[in-house]
This record gives C-alpha cells, sequence and structure tokens, in this order.
C-alpha cells in the first residue's frame, strides 16, 4: 500500500500516516476516537453549483467529508474558528476535482486542546486548480495538526498551498504536506509552502514531501520556522509599544501574506480573525 493510498487515521494510536514518527502530541480524548470508529466511512456530497460552503468547526467536533465537485464549478471552503481551550476536534475533508473546476480552502483556527485537520485535494479532470490559505495560532497549551494532501492524477492541473502558524507560550504544532503527481499528470504546476513563527517554549515539527512520477511539471515546496527576533521587538518597544502591543503587531505583520493571498470575499473575515487574536 503506498503512502498515498493509507488511512488518513489510525485508532486508537492517533498516529498520522503522513507523519514518519511517533505523533508528539497528546493523544485525543477517548470519546472523540470513539465516535471516529463509528464514522469511518465519510459523508458524500455533490456539488454542482459555484459558492462558499462554510465548515462550524466551532460547534462540531469530527467532520468526515469527501465533496466531488462537478466539471467547471468553482467553490470556496471556509473553516474559522477559534476553539475552546477545553475542546478537540479532526476534521476529514476531501476534494475531489472534476475537468476545470476550482476549489480554495480557506482555514483560519486558533486554541484548542488538540485540533486536526485532515486535507486532501485530489484534482481528477484536466484543468483542475486547487488552492489552500491558512493561518494557525497557538496558545497557553493548544496543540493543532495539519495534513495536506495534494494529489494530481490529471494533465495541466495546479495547486497551490499557503500557511502562516504562530505558536507561542507552550503550543504545539505538527504540519505534514505531500505533494503527489501520478505520471499521466503532465504539464502541472504545484507549490506547498509553509512559515512558522514561535514565541516562549512554543514548539512545532514541520515536514513537506514530494512524489513525482511524471517527467513535464514544476513542483517545489518551502518551508521555514524561527523564532522571533528579540531585536525587533526592543525596536518596537522603544517606540513606546508595551511587549504585548509589539508582539501583535509583529504576529500581525506575520500573517498579512495569507490575507493578500486569500480570495476578497474571505479577506474581512480573515481580516477579523487576525484582530481578534
Amino acid at each position: 500500500m503506498s503512502r498515498i493510498d493509507r488511512p488518513h487515521i489510525s485508532i486508537p494510536t492517533t498516529n498520522r500516516a503522513l507523519y514518519p514518527k511517533a505523533d508528539p502530541l497528546q493523544r485525543l480524548p477517548e470519546a472523540l476516537e470513539r465516535r471516529v470508529r463509528g464514522s469511518l466511512r465519510p459523508k458524500r456530497v455533490l456539488v454542482k453549483k459555484s459558492g462558499i460552503i462554510s465548515l462550524d468547526i466551532q460547534v462540531e467536533q469530527f467532520h468526515n467529508v469527501q465533496y466531488h465537485i462537478a466539471a467547471g464549478i468553482t467553490v470556496t471552503f471556509v473553516l474559522i474558528g477559534a476553539i475552546p481551550v477545553i475542546n478537540s476536534g479532526l476534521h476529514l475533508v476531501t476534494c475531489q476535482l472534476s475537468r476545470n473546476s476550482r476549489v480554495t480552502v480557506i482555514q483560519a483556527l486558533s486554541g484548542g486542546a488538540r485540533v486536526d485537520t485532515h486535507l486532501r485535494f485530489e484534482l481528477q479532470g484536466s484543468g483542475a486548480v486547487a488552492n489552500y490559505r491558512g493561518v494557525l495560532f497557538g496558545q497557553a497549551r493548544s496543540q493543532h495538526a495539519l495534513h495536506l494532501i495534494m494529489h494530481h492524477q490529471a494533465p495541466h492541473t495546479s495547486g497551490d498551498i499557503l500557511l502562516k502558524g504562530v505558536y507561542t507560550e507552550q503550543s504545539k504544532g505538527v504540519i505534514t504536506g505531500l505533494i503527489k503527481i501520478d505520471r499521466r499528470a503532465q504539464d502541472t504546476d504545484s507549490y506547498f509552502g509553509d512559515d512558522v513563527l514561535l514565541f516562549d517554549q512554543g514548539m512545532t515539527a514541520s515536514e513537506p514531501m514530494l512524489e513525482i512520477e511524471a517527467d513535464n511539471v514544476r513542483a517545489s515546496h518551502g518551508s521555514t520556522t524561527g523564532r522571533v527576533n528579540s531585536d525587533q521587538l526592543f525596536y518596537l518597544q522603544s517606540r513606546g509599544l508595551s511587549y504585548q502591543q509589539a508582539r501583535y503587531m509583529i504576529i500581525q505583520g506575520f500573517f498579512q501574506p495569507v490575507l493578500a493571498n486569500a480570495p476578497e470575499a474571505q479577506q474581512a473575515q480573515l481580516s477579523s480573525f487576525i484582530k481578534a487574536l
């Protein structure tokens, strides 16, 4: 069984198929795992109209949905939520793209005891386009796991992933991304990029991967993780800002590229989310 065909989740260990080491995060609650064991088959939804689909990740603790996007349809999925620090969640979302369909996923997440998101894009039709724009903010002891698969199965497809994460205090994040290009998926263009900024004792693990079988493609990834520059904080404080104000300004600026690259219709939502951090 190849890596791309492995199940998204492994119960009860909660080790993730895309993460080659032992999962460094705390386990999901047993009650949530029991619910997952009883719902391994995804709900299947055929999308025949262009528009916006919102998933309420603040209320639902578990999603397992497979969306099949009809030919020529443009859809934006919105997953935005500030999760209470005592809550955990697991969200499995698969997008199957037909010919000339286009999907954009907008995700903004903060808080939560442990919140896992698995997003799988299956570009099955020629001319399909998939984009992901994400903002993750960890605070206190919150823990996030984000696993992305961009699977190009047809020629003339494109994918683009842009993720920004900030982890403060004792929060943790795990990010994995796989770009897979099948042999028949020639003339494909795909990119995975994630940048993480750490404060305090915040920690993260990031692992982008490529599996390319075609020979006429453009595929690359970039991943950076760094701690906030203390000189930058000092400079801002020397200009009259408090430590918290200086930190807030740095975080706001760090998230701006995602805001600028998001569809215009979702920019106001993302801006409100970032301002509320």
